[in-house]
């Protein structure tokens, strides 16, 4: 499955372009193609590669929420989260500290009614893990 890391380095480059300029992307992407331990698990152990492409979605999402939070970017986010956290287990605390900054960022901007709709979300995504958690 080769084209997780495919999808990863076009998703870096989208995400830094998008934030940064196209200077600086072009250098992250040549970082992460040259990356060792990513060429390594994307040929190994699938599941490290599609954490890492899915970890780049939920901070593009991240960022597209604090600035405009329309229903698009919550259910984007919700799912690249449940992918992410039935993917490898370590997702949990990589989303639980997302939960935290974004939770504080929508708390300082009054913004109410994305906090509730975030944080039911969440609690989604925390019951799509817990049949894993008890077996």
């Amino acid at each position: 499955m080769f084209y997780y890391g495919v999808f990863l380095q076009f998703h870096i480059w989208y995400f830094v372009r998008k934030n940064f300029n196209k200077k600086i992307a072009n250098i992250a992407l040549f970082l992460a193609a040259i990356n060792m331990p990513l060429i390594y698990y994307s040929q190994e152990i699938r599941c490290y590669s599609l954490q890492v492409l899915l970890s780049v979605l939920i901070f593009i999402q991240t960022f597209e929420i604090l600035k405009k939070g329309n229903i698009k970017n919550y259910l984007l986010y919700f799912i690249f989260a449940i992918f992410a956290v039935n993917t490898h287990y370590y997702q949990i605390i990589f989303i639980g500290l997302n939960f935290l900054y974004i939770f504080f960022s929508l708390l300082k901007e009054k913004r109410t009614k994305e906090l509730a709709i975030f944080c039911i979300g969440n609690i989604a995504i925390l019951l799509s893990f817990l049949p894993y958690y008890f077996i």
